[in-house]
């Protein structure tokens, strides 16, 4: 018999790849050294097939986020209001095309810009831009609560839009943003 042991990925035993005869013999230190590279080989073999599972599950996990993205995007696209999203931290990170209908702006050149860093969008589109901004900073700061506003749009066009805003709650209940829907 000879022996020598091997380890999964993680470091721990999973086995042993070994050699047995029915007649007792001595190993060289080349065969003992041929077996150890051997076991390496497997070794590397279970690595891989753990990484080709892994890699199989996050292909897997891949497409069913894109498919998930694609179908939320689809819907923020359908809708009649103009729908932008902040992070907690009053960064702009999405807004559906009506959004970019109702401003008359390519509304993904804000994508990750703060709220106040949109203040020049905002003068130009709102005829009262400091209580827009204002009210945008309050419902922002706000991690709890529905708020409904009635705003002035002076540019493309001048027309009162209805704004409302919810928080947006992930896992366990934990806000990780806020929903502008105006119209």
């Amino acid at each position: 018999y000879a022996g020598a042991p091997l380890h999964g990925p993680d470091g721990h035993a999973v086995g042993t790849v070994c050699l047995l005869d029915i007649a007792p013999r001595t190993f060289s230190a080349e065969e003992c050294a041929l077996l150890t590279e051997l076991a390496a080989v497997i070794e590397l073999e279970l690595g891989a097939e753990t990484l080709n599972q892994t890699l199989a599950q996050l292909e897997a996990n891949r497409a069913a986020l894109t498919r998930q993205t694609e179908t939320v995007r689809a819907i923020l696209d359908a809708t009649e209001e103009a729908m932008l999203v902040f992070a907690a931290d009053g960064i702009l990170i999405d807004a559906n095309q009506r959004t970019a209908d109702l401003f008359g702006v390519a509304i993904a050149d804000y994508f990750g810009r703060s709220h106040t860093e949109l203040a020049p969008l905002i003068e130009r589109i709102f005829a009262d831009p400091v209580a827009v901004m204002a009210r945008w900073a309050d419902m922002l700061a706000s991690a709890e609560g529905h708020f409904t506003h009635t705003l002035e749009q002076s540019w493309p066009e001048r027309r009162l839009l209805m704004l409302d805003s919810v928080p947006l709650h992930g896992a366990h209940e934990h806000t990780w943003g806020r929903l502008f829907a105006l119209r």
